[in-house]
């Protein structure tokens, strides 16, 4: 994907606080502490609003682009915010025969035309 910036060797290299961007919302965030992790980048209704992902030792950077692939997925797919960042898995969010839920098994993304009640 043209717009993921971040590579596993960087990201091992990163020493220093702050938020690092990969592209499509995707942070690495490192602490004053420099512990590492992921974040998604989303707005609702005009607020910028973060999500963890997981920390780097247990979340690597593919894992972590294909997750927030599945939350910009379902974030497009519901208006109701609270549904698509429920605490489950988002591949399991939707119905089975949603929208969001064919495009995340097909593993297509959802394109900007697509996109209901979330602004990325």
């Amino acid at each position: 994907m043209a717009t993921e910036k971040l590579t596993a060797e960087r990201v091992a290299h990163i020493s220093k606080p702050g938020k690092y961007g990969d592209g499509n919302g995707l942070y690495l965030q490192v602490t004053k502490c420099l512990v590492k992790s992921w974040v998604f980048r989303y707005q609702k209704n005009g607020i910028e609003r973060y999500m963890g992902l997981g920390p780097l030792h247990a979340v690597d950077i593919n894992e972590a682009r294909e997750e927030a692939r599945k939350v910009r997925t379902c974030l497009a797919c519901h208006e109701d915010e609270e549904r698509a960042v429920a605490p489950c898995p988002p591949d399991r969010c939707c119905a089975e025969n949603s929208p969001c839920a064919a495009r995340i098994a097909s593993g297509l993304g959802v394109s900007k035309s697509e996109k209901v009640g979330a602004a990325l």
